[in-house]
Parts: C-alpha cells; structure tokens; sequence
C-alpha cells in the first residue's frame, strides 16, 4: 500500500500550526518536508501566527557575581506561559555562546529573535565588539559582522537598536556612534550605520540625528520603530527618540513636562501594545502610557505606587499581557502584581542580589523559525 500525498496546501496549513520543536523534529521527514519548513514563506507564515498567539515571556539573568575577591559569572534563561489568570515557570534554555560571551546586554527583541551587544571588558570605551542575534525557540544564534573602528576617533561609544521592517519582512540593527567628546558636551552628529540580517556587512546611512543616546539608555522596540531616551542637542532636553525601522528616519516625540522632573529615573515600557512610561521620583513609581502613538496630548497617567522600597520592590521587569506587573521583590523572587487589587503572587525563586555588573530582563517571547540551519542565508551557532 503506498503513502497518502498530502497536497501542499493542506501540508503547509498542518504544519503552521505546530511548535517550532516538532517542525524542527519533523525536517528529517523528507527532502521536501525540509525545503517547506525552511522556506522563507513557510518561516514568515510561522511567525505570522506565532506573533498572534504568543503568551509567553523569556526571562534573562546575566550578571557578574564577587565571592571572596573571585568573580564568576553566572547566567540563566527561564521561560514562563503567561495566561491570563496565571503565570507558571516553564523550562530552562540555554545560550549557546553563552560560555564564549558573559559580559552582554540586551539591545532589543521582536518577532522571535533577542539581540545582544557583547563587552571585551566590564565597561570599556570602544566597545561592545560583538552583536549577537538569539532564537531561544530553537536555541540558535547568529554572530553579526563586525565593523570597521573610525580611524578619526580615539574612542567613541556604541549604542544600538533592534527591530523589524514588516515591508522587507527584514531584521535590521541599527548602530550610532559618538566620540567621547560628543557624549560629554552632548553635541549630536553621530555615524549612523544599520545591518540588514541576510546581508553581510553594515552600511552607513547619512541622515542628520540631533539627538545624543547613552549606551545603556532605556528601550523598546514598538510600532514599527526603535525607541529611546535621549537627549536633544539644542537644549539638552529629556525626549523620546524614535528610529522608523523602515524610512529609516529618526524624529522625537516630546514628553510632558509634568513627567520630566528634575531627578526622574524614566525608562520605556510596553503595555498592551502601547508606548508608555515607567517613572520613579522619591521613591514613588508612576506608569505613564501614550494612548495615541505620537500625539504627545495623550500621555495619560495610569497608575502609581507609593513607596516601592519599603514595598520591597527592587526592580520592575515589565507588563505582562493582561496588565500586570512583573518585579524583582526583595531582591529573591520574581512576582507579578496586581495594581488595582495591590497584591503580589510569587513566580519563582531567582536569588537576584545586586551583582558586580549584570542585568536581568524580561523579554517577551514568541517562536520563530528565524535563523534555522541559515534559513536566511547565514551560517549559525547552535546548542552543542
């Protein structure tokens, strides 16, 4: 008795709606089961899907621990399913280059892929040295190529940004560099240089950015655009720097002056789809969200918490999907809360005590092929 033939169609709709752990599984099926499920449509259909139903978030701890004058460094990815009415730990997934770069930060995520800017040193001028592109859905990574140090500038500074064109179903990274000088006197006119994953070199882009963007500065990647808190060169004032992925193009948009208060630490956020604000002053934690994107009349403040230290709040991580919070309380469990019942629950024990250097993340998370076996034309590191 011969083999059923699936028509393509129907194939292709069965597989769509599988994790990504059993098409990986199922390549070896056949010649043609892997051409499908390697195909840029096949991948780009998976993700379409991925993005919609997504209910989980990956959370990343990285950190340089001292004991006794020894350092060691220590790193961990857990991801958790975020349903509506609970949040429940799931398993433990690895970086596979993890023992080669320790000392990176997060520069973004979207659309399945977790970007990272990696340091040869704790805090060094020249760097980072390395991007590196993470799939956790399929434990892969990509090593983006290195680029060429400005000859004119004896040191300088990096800082960067991830996102999405959904036009050229492209990943593009984004690159600004400053002399040292132009950070000091806040004077603008950085390098502008942006990489294209499927290509194999940064290009420079010459357009105008009267902005100045620390390294470490807070952002997000939402709507279509990389966005961060900068500061305006003609005045020095605190906006929200925004990089449209696709044009390609850099503007601003204005924050209230009833938010940028003297001594305010701001950071981006994301909650339910929206841009939106995490303010602390004097201990006192306020959310801020941009109902309208761009239209600066409507930040709207959300909700506020009063004394978060004394709560025993060390650091918020972000959003979950239903809107509640996600913390580091008392330095030893991630928990989320509930702003209008005021109530926490317990996620897990993670031991988090203020390292070294480090940071801990919370990103969220949906599966992607992107990245599998060079689907887009890249060699890859995998999990040995």
């Amino acid at each position: 008795m011969s083999a059923i033939e699936i028509p393509q169609d129907i194939l292709t709709e069965i597989l769509l709606r599988l994790p990504v752990k059993s098409l990986v599984r199922f390549r070896s099926v056949s010649g043609s089961w892997n051409s499908l499920i390697t195909s840029q449509r096949f991948v780009t259909l998976h993700l379409k899907r991925s993005v919609e139903s997504g209910n989980s978030f990956i959370l990343h701890r990285n950190c340089l621990m001292s004991f006794s004058g020894k350092h060691h460094w220590h790193n961990s990815n857990t991801v958790y399913s975020d349903d509506v009415e609970s949040l429940t730990k799931g398993h433990a997934v690895d970086f596979p280059m993890d023992k080669k770069y320790c000392n990176y930060r997060d520069v973004g995520a979207c659309n399945g892929l977790i970007c990272f800017s990696h340091h040869s040193a704790v805090d060094s001028t020249n760097s980072p040295e390395h991007i590196v592109l993470w799939n956790p859905s399929i434990r892969t990574c990509f090593l983006v190529p290195s680029w060429r140090l400005s000859s004119e500038w004896e040191n300088y500074i990096c800082t960067f940004g991830f996102g999405f064109d959904s036009y050229s179903n492209q990943f593009k990274v984004v690159k600004l560099s400053y002399s040292a000088l132009q950070i000091l006197h806040c004077s603008s006119a950085p390098k502008v240089e942006i990489f294209v994953l499927g290509t194999n070199e940064w290009r420079t882009v010459n357009t105008y950015v009267p902005f100045v963007i620390q390294k470490h500065s807070s952002r997000v990647y939402i709507h279509g655009a990389v966005h961060w808190i900068g500061q305006r060169s003609s005045d020095q004032a605190r906006v929200i720097v925004v990089f449209d992925v696709h044009e390609e193009v850099f503007r601003e948009f204005e924050i209230p002056s009833g938010i940028v208060q003297r001594g305010a630490e701001l950071a981006l956020r994301v909650y339910r789809d929206s841009l939106c604000l995490s303010k602390i002053l004097s201990g006192d934690l306020s959310i801020w969200v941009m109902k309208e994107y761009g239209v600066k009349e409507s930040w709207t403040k959300k909700l506020s918490i009063h004394n978060i230290d004394s709560r025993g709040f060390n650091l918020l991580l972000g959003f979950r999907k239903c809107g509640r919070m996600l913390f580091v309380k008392d330095f030893k469990n991630l928990v989320s809360y509930d702003p209008e019942e005021e109530n926490c629950t317990v996620i897990d024990h993670i031991q988090w005590w203020p390292p070294v250097v480090g940071f801990l993340a919370a990103f969220h998370l949906v599966e992607s092929l992107v990245l599998l076996d060079g689907a887009d034309g890249h060699e890859v590191q995998t999990e040995s």
